[in-house]
């Protein structure tokens, strides 16, 4: 991602950017190349742009930006490969922050440009407590590019994959109405979101609490089935949409 937040005012102007320069980016490029090439973990197929310049940030997709998910999902699992990789890259890039994003990318930013960062700057870019912040991320572990957010105090939902997270999003829109919505999600792929509300004319109320930093802390957990559940209350007793608590939205897969 990139670390910059512009306004509209008659014209786009620049709040701030947290762009490395342009020897800071050449360097890490070189650095990245290098410590892949050492590691022993190169793929006979790459889809798109492996190494990827955001200004702020340079990732690599070992893959490529363009692999299909499956690739990238089985590709390092355990994140053995890439610990290796940074392993070798840590002495080289001594001064940058480095994590691992998503299933195959390794990101490479400024010392404390990170998702806390953001967070931070959203928060006063907006004037919005981080208690009323909810983040969605795959990479939700120490280590990970998505932990930060985490650690600065934001409400967090573990996903998958891109479509996973858009599935949170219109999830938790879909919980402040009422009845059953039909949605499309990236790819064209046609998903059904049901919602079963405790009562009716129960909007504002549901949606408070689902605002509710104390309820969003238990709000969301992965069932037996794969699914990811988004739960009404803090009880966790509905595991179906079908069952006699008609508490919790279920994602479908």
């Amino acid at each position: 991602m990139r670390y910059a937040v512009y306004e509209y005012v008659g014209h786009w102007s620049k709040v701030y950017s947290e762009d490395l320069s342009d020897e800071e980016r050449a360097r890490i490029k070189k650095a990245l190349q290098d410590a892949y090439d050492q590691s022993g973990t190169k793929v006979d197929r790459i889809w798109g742009e492996a190494i990827e310049d955001r200004g702020s940030q340079i990732t690599l997709s070992v893959l490529g930006q363009e692999a299909p998910l499956e690739e990238k999902e089985r590709w390092d699992p355990d994140f053995a490969k890439r610990k290796k990789i940074i392993a070798i890259l840590q002495p080289m890039l001594p001064e940058f922050a480095i994590h691992m994003g998503g299933t195959t990318s390794i990101d490479i930013t400024k010392p404390g440009i990170d998702k806390a960062y953001g967070i931070a700057k959203l928060r006063d870019q907006l004037a919005m407590p981080i208690s009323e912040m909810l983040f969605a991320g795959d990479a939700i572990f120490p280590g990970g590019n998505d932990y930060p957010a985490q650690v600065a105090g934001v409400d967090s939902i573990q996903v998958r994959d891109p479509r996973e997270t858009a599935r949170v999003i219109q999830t938790v829109i879909a919980c402040l109405g009422d009845g059953t919505t039909q949605i499309t999600s990236p790819g064209d792929l046609r998903e059904r979101i049901q919602y079963a509300p405790t009562r009716s004319g129960d909007r504002s109320r549901a949606g408070q609490r689902l605002r509710s930093r104390r309820h969003l802390k238990s709000a969301a957990t992965r069932g037996p089935d794969g699914h990811l559940y988004l739960f009404r209350d803090s009880s966790r007793r509905a595991t179906s949409l079908g069952s006699a608590s008609p508490s919790a939205v279920r994602l479908e897969r």
